[in-house]
């Protein structure tokens, strides 16, 4: 999954009131080449094979090799930038190895697979803005959390449609966690302790992503970085607090507003 790539109408919305006029172009197209291939990666109705087949195509046209709806809309409104496209890449093998890989033994592994999923979203936003590639540890940090978060709120979704799971498997074995209660939505003691631990680390991230948002020189990123915080915070909060194994938790719109009444009074 391509988390932090959502919609406005979604819990992190990258095409945000803070991003430049002239920057929304780039992101709508990123963000509309990754709803495509996640949706091509998550098809409960194909296997991997064929899900992988599906994915071929935007591979071949990332590599010139043939035309391709989104990647040429994308390749068009980003100038033909290599370094913007090759962001788009990196999403592309993280929907390649979904067909293969689908459990994570300890945090560096599922970090490995953040820096395809999650990451290049950051990346993009940080060289469309013309900042330092310094920034990226900044912004890795942040996509990281966030994907952390996101994917555990659809985790048994992704373990009864996918057969994947987005949690480390030593995590669930330290808090003697079952795979079976996440398929069958019991949210049990064991369960609640190892996904407090997961959004611990989240929420850890987050911190440590905030204390270097002073890096960020262009002032529109700087607050859209901060409402991407804000809102990775509250949904973190509203999993800790509810029952997500047998019921979707989203932020609201009040959440939002607060969220970005947060991000616009942001201070450096």
């Amino acid at each position: 999954m391509a988390e932090s790539m959502a919609t406005p109408n979604e819990d992190f919305p990258i095409l945000s009131i803070f991003l430049a006029r002239d920057k929304r172009a780039p992101v709508a197209a990123l963000y509309r080449f990754a709803r495509y291939g996640d949706d091509l990666a998550d098809n409960p109705d194909r296997d991997a094979a064929a899900r992988r087949a599906d994915l071929a195509p935007l591979r071949w046209a990332l590599s010139g090799l043939q035309r391709e709806p989104h990647v040429d809309d994308l390749r068009t409104v980003s100038g033909g930038d290599a370094r913007l496209l090759a962001h788009a890449s990196d999403l592309l093998t993280a929907f390649e190895r979904d067909q293969t890989v689908t459990r994570f033994d300890d945090w560096p592994a599922l970090d490995h697979y953040y820096r395809h999923s999650a990451v290049p979203v950051g990346r993009f936003l940080a060289d469309l803005y013309g900042e330092a590639p310094t920034l990226y540890p900044v912004t890795d940090t942040l996509s990281t959390a966030l994907g952390l978060i996101t994917n555990l709120r659809d985790v048994r979704a992704d373990l009864v449609d996918l057969d994947r799971i987005y949690m480390t498997q030593r995590l669930l074995a330290e808090h003697g966690a079952r795979v079976e209660d996440i398929y069958h939505g019991r949210m049990t003691a064991e369960l609640r302790a190892a996904f407090d631990a997961h959004l611990t680390r989240g929420e850890q991230m987050l911190a440590r992503a905030l204390t270097k948002a002073s890096a960020i020189a262009a002032p529109e990123l700087f607050r859209h970085f901060h409402l991407a915080v804000a809102c990775g915070r509250r949904l973190a909060g509203k999993l800790r607090a509810r029952d997500f194994l047998t019921g979707k938790v989203r932020l609201s719109a009040l959440d939002m507003a607060l969220c970005l009444a947060s991000a616009w009074t942001a201070r450096r």
